[in-house]
Formats: C-alpha cells, structure tokens, sequence
C-alpha cells in the first residue's frame, strides 16, 4: 500500500512542484524497505530525473511485490487444500478407530461371557431316564431304520455302522461285530440313558443315503418326526 502511495506521488511531483519533500520520503522509503540504490547513475542527475528514475524503480518494486503476494497467495491456497486433506483424513482415521474399538469391546464381551458359560458345569443333554413308551418307539425306529436299510442290495448293519460312523465296530475272531448298535435293537438291553441324538442321527443318514420308495420309507419318516417332538 505503501509503495502505490508513493508511485502515486511520483506521478503527480513529474507535474508539479516542490520534489525535496518527496524524495526525502523516497529516501526513507527505500532505508526501510532495504532496497539497493548502488548503480543508479540517474541519482546524481536533475531533480526531473531523480523523480522518474524512483518512479521507474519504484514501478519494477511494486511488480515484483505483487508477483511475490500472488506466490505466497497460491502456496496459502495449496497448504489450505493439503490441511483440508489431512483433517478429512483424521476424521476417517477417527471413525475407523472409533469403529474397532466397538468391535474390540463387543468381542471383548463375547469372550468374557463365553469363558463365564465354559466356567459353568456342563449339564447332560441327554435325559437320564425316558419314558417306556418313548424308550420303545427308539427300539422300534432303529429296527425300521435298519430294516429299510438292508432293502438295499449287500446292505446290513455292519455296512451301516461303518459307512455312517455312528456305531463302533468289532472284531471278535475274524467276524465284525456292533454290539453297541445291537443294544438299540432290543428294549431289554437298550441303555438307561441311551443316546437317543445317535439314534435320530442314524435315521437321518439312511433316508439320505437309501432313496427306495416304499412303505418303511414312509413309516421311517414318521417316527422320526414324532421323536423329533418329543426329545428335542
């Protein structure tokens, strides 16, 4: 603002008189603002002269000011873009950690009450003692499991038991056995508390694996539901 004040008067002083007040504010001008006056021949020249070569000079200064605010502008302006991208970055830095943190203490959660519930003493999902009705419906569907089983060619219960995994099988002197299964086959020597889940399992592989349709099928799928209601 300065500098366009003085130009001004420059302008004015080529026109008019007196010029002594004038260049002495030039000469201050120029002691503040440190600019170099070395080389400037017109300086010992008229007055006339003295006031066009400072208005020269003072021109050149006042467009390199104005070039250098126009640089300093744009710097401003790209710190001002690149400060935008950093905060837009720290509010999404920001949301993601507030994110995980939820996560973190959901799982943390979790976990407390999943060793909680491992702490507890496990109970026996299988019932002690059942009903007789419901204890000879058991022997009754894996009789009819394996019955609609063997309609199958070269089928039996060792195939069963081995194809399944569901029933152990033995070797006693060359013959496998399945004592464990032949126990489900007979009320008298079926467990107190059988494993009635292996039972429904067994009778859910053979309706996968043995597609006849017939009327075993049938009353399989039956039994099964009506078991189905009553354990689980």
């Amino acid at each position: 603002m300065l500098l366009s004040k003085l130009i001004a008067q420059v302008k004015l002083t080529l026109h008019s008189r007196p010029f002594s007040a004038l260049l002495i504010k030039i000469d201050r001008f120029y002691l503040r603002q440190n600019l170099p006056l070395n080389g400037r021949e017109w300086l010992d020249g008229s007055v006339p002269q003295r006031i066009y070569g400072h208005f020269v000079l003072l021109t050149r200064e006042l467009q390199r000011s104005h070039s250098a605010l126009a640089a300093q502008q744009q710097q401003l302006q790209r710190q001002t873009i690149l400060l935008d991208q950093h905060q837009q970055q720290q509010l999404a830095l920001k949301d993601r950690i507030h994110q995980l943190e939820r996560l973190v203490a959901k799982l943390s959660q979790e976990q407390q009450q999943w060793l909680a519930d491992a702490q507890k003493p496990q109970q026996n999902t299988e019932p002690k003692q059942l009903q007789q009705k419901t204890r000879q419906e058991l022997v009754s569907a894996m009789n009819l499991a394996l019955k609609y089983w063997q309609s199958q060619p070269q089928e039996n219960k060792v195939t069963f038991a081995t194809k399944s995994g569901l029933w152990r099988v033995y070797i006693d002197r060359g013959t496998p056995q399945t004592r464990t299964l032949d126990k489900y086959l007979n009320q008298e020597t079926l467990p107190m508390s059988p494993r009635w889940r292996r039972v429904l399992h067994s009778i859910d592989y053979i309706l996968q694996h043995c597609q006849i349709e017939n009327l075993d099928r049938e009353k399989l799928i039956a039994l099964q539901q009506k078991l189905s209601r009553q354990l689980y």
